[in-house]
């Protein structure tokens, strides 16, 4: 085979994957300009959350900025088993960075809010019917067991 050749098969294996990264780009932009125009607050932690999940393992600054929206928004709501995953996963991203300390002290607190919480605050944002208030502290109780 000649080098055109093998250089165009080589293109045709590669082309999808240049086309996926322009997808989660264009995603990515729909969810930023999103939460530009929302209105609710629980429009605004739907949209941050998937930012979160977004680039939670992309990049971690972004997603602890994303993180920090969504703790405002928790606390200012008042939704407690929220907020205590919220820090919980903010625990997780700084354990990733090398922030154990920190990572610490935000699992520590998160467990004590959804200890306090679990028997009294059942409301959590009702924008999503997968995770339930019971599911969201499991999930809380996975992450301080893996890290």
């Amino acid at each position: 085979m000649n080098r055109k050749k093998i250089l165009k098969i080589i293109l045709l294996f590669i082309l999808p994957f240049f086309t996926k990264a322009q997808s989660h780009q264009n995603h990515v932009d729909s969810l930023k300009h999103a939460l530009k125009v929302a209105t609710t607050d629980s429009a605004k932690y739907f949209i941050n959350s998937n930012l979160i999940t977004f680039y939670s393992e992309r990049n971690r600054d972004s997603a602890l900025y994303f993180n920090e929206n969504c703790l405002s928004l928790s606390s200012k709501n008042g939704n407690q088993i929220s907020y205590a995953f919220d820090l919980g996963y903010k625990a997780y991203q700084l354990s990733h960075l090398g922030k154990l300390v920190e990572s610490y002290k935000c699992f520590n607190e998160a467990f004590a809010i959804a200890k306090n919480t679990a028997s009294t605050d059942k409301t959590s944002w009702n924008f999503k019917k997968t995770k339930t208030d019971s599911a969201r502290l499991s999930l809380l109780g996975d992450l301080h067991i893996k890290y």
